[in-house]
């Protein structure tokens, strides 16, 4: 080493050239260097981008699905709330016609195809509170199609009793007395006798409600028949029917949170949807 040293001082024009030589080498090598880094920042941030804009891209798709959800689930209960709605007609006017049976019928196929839009889009705990709901709705509706027509026709009958019409209280009177004869005479089981008792209360109810049809007359005669489990069966069920509807109100906020996707700005519009839609009907 000290030889090579002492080689250098002797020659001077070589050393100089090297030290020329070492310079420019180290300056193009850390050009070469800086260029890398440089390529490999540059590589770094493009990445990072894609990756900003993908998150970006999930986070508007999930509140899309988010708002669709909850636009679709509030809908559903709105349909529900409108059946339940046209149900209780049922019990305070004359469906004669039957134009809100028809309206009933078309409200179930509505909700029908509500529900199996939710299906594709929901968790399983909404769906699943949404069957319950249908079904409780559609034993509503099996129930108040007999309950219903009777306990209007029965108030009519009530109320012509006490109208300052005799004839026509007197026929009312009769009709009242054979849906009571007809009830005694069901829970005896003696068939001879209820048939005798459904025919007798079948000729008063046309007696005393000129325009009751074939379908409201049986069910007078039907609900007479059951007698207090109708009543049971009715105010029983509807407690379901609120019971599962709240189930379901309170289910569907719950399906964004488990899926984390409530979303700024999507909350306060689709909570409102719901409570607009449940708040109705009410």
């Amino acid at each position: 080493m000290h030889g090579l040293w002492k080689y250098f001082e002797e020659n001077n024009e070589i050393f100089a050239a090297l030290v020329a030589f070492l310079a420019i080498g180290g300056g193009l090598l850390g050009s070469v260097i800086g260029a890398k880094i440089q390529a490999n920042g540059g590589r770094d941030q493009a990445a990072a981008a894609r990756e900003a804009a993908q998150i970006a891209a999930e986070a508007q798709r999930v509140a899309a699905l988010w708002t669709v959800r909850h636009v679709l689930t509030a809908e559903f209960i709105q349909l529900i709330r409108e059946r339940a709605e046209a149900v209780h007609r049922l019990y305070s006017q004359s469906d004669a016609a039957g134009t809100t049976q028809a309206q009933i019928d078309q409200a179930g196929h509505s909700v029908l195809r509500k529900a199996a839009e939710i299906e594709l889009i929901v968790n399983t705990p909404v769906m699943r509170a949404a069957e319950d709901m249908v079904s409780a709705l559609d034993e509503f509706v099996a129930i108040s199609s007999v309950a219903g027509p009777a306990r209007y026709l029965r108030g009519v009958i009530n109320e012509s009793m006490w109208c300052g019409d005799p004839s026509r209280a007197e026929l009312a009177s009769r009709a009242r007395t054979s849906l009571d004869e007809l009830g005694a005479a069901a829970a005896s089981g003696d068939t001879k006798r209820k048939v005798r008792a459904m025919a007798g209360a079948d000729e008063a109810l046309r007696a005393a409600i000129a325009d009751i049809s074939d379908s409201q007359a049986q069910a007078v005669v039907a609900e007479a028949m059951g007698g207090q489990e109708w009543l049971d069966r009715k105010r029983q069920n509807e407690e379901q029917v609120t019971v599962r509807l709240d189930r379901l109100v309170a289910a569907a906020p719950r399906d964004a949170e488990v899926r984390g996707q409530r979303g700024p700005g999507n909350t306060a519009a689709a909570s409102a949807m719901a409570a607009g839609g449940v708040s109705q009907a009410q």
